[in-house]
């Protein structure tokens, strides 16, 4: 087996250009029928095909590397791995490029549609928020619509304000959505969420809701010196509780002890 070549530079390509095809020639250099068993891709983006028939001595076929760039701007270099009845029993060919990305629709990049405006997504994450304070957070929405959209959010919680700048968007408009999670207003701890009403023109849009999230944690930053070396300390005796053998209809109980080697009394969240 004698290839034209064995690696292609598709070179700088737009997005939207769609799948990019190469064919890798293929030569008989034998005295005896050539078969192309077959050939696998790196990556799911390369479709290969491939002549499928036996190449007759001196006769050629060819082996297509077909790229997919939907979705995949950037740099590529993917292989093929090509398996004859001949040695060496395979062969890898390469190729390379770099995908510029196209534009993308108002569609993609505001997924959650609410009426007739778009926010970017459903859910409005702040992380981390410390007990003791405050955090900000923004999203973009846009008004694609023929006719200005007044955006107002409902019943909210004592301890988040959200609202749209600016509250009223003119058609094709962008404008963003300001959050601020306030977590000395919140007595829980850990992961929390909320489920928003959106109002739009005064009217509210039912069975839709926008997700407020946010992960509730200690604030240890003021501590002095003095303050970290007498807090309390949480040690659990063991981590991992080895249970055998069991039935799949059986209920086991299971304990970790821990202990508090601090100073201070230590409150479990």
């Amino acid at each position: 087996m004698k290839f034209s070549e064995t690696q292609h530079d598709f070179g700088v390509f737009k997005e939207e250009a769609g799948r990019q095809t190469f064919n890798f020639i293929v030569t008989n250099t034998g005295n005896q029928p050539l078969v192309i068993q077959k050939v696998t891709a790196s990556c799911g983006c390369t479709t290969p095909e491939w002549t499928r028939q036996p190449i007759a001595p001196g006769g050629q076929g060819k082996v297509t590397a077909i790229y997919d760039p939907a979705n995949r701007p950037g740099v590529f270099d993917k292989t093929l791995t090509v398996y004859k009845n001949t040695k060496p029993a395979s062969t890898t060919l390469t190729i390379k490029g770099e995908v510029s990305p196209r534009e993308k629709s108002v569609e993609e990049l505001f997924t959650f549609p609410v009426g007739d405006v778009r926010f970017e997504a459903n859910n409005l994450a702040f992380a981390n928020v410390k007990k003791t304070g405050a955090k900000n957070k923004e999203m973009q929405i846009i008004n694609p619509s023929a006719s200005p959209v007044k955006i107002e959010f409902e019943a909210l919680p004592a301890h988040l304000k959200l609202k749209a700048e600016p509250e009223i968007l003119s058609s094709g408009q962008k404008g963003k959505v300001i959050g601020t999670y306030d977590g000395t207003k919140n007595n829980g701890w850990g992961y929390v969420n909320d489920m928003i009403k959106i109002k739009l023109n005064g009217i509210t849009q039912e069975n839709v809701f926008y997700y407020v999230s946010a992960n509730l944690v200690e604030d240890f930053s003021s501590l002095s010196k003095e303050e970290l070396a007498n807090a309390p300390v949480f040690k659990l005796l063991t981590t991992t509780a080895n249970l055998g053998k069991i039935k799949g209809s059986s209920q086991y109980d299971v304990e970790f002890k821990f202990t508090n080697d601090g100073k201070r009394d230590l409150i479990i969240r």
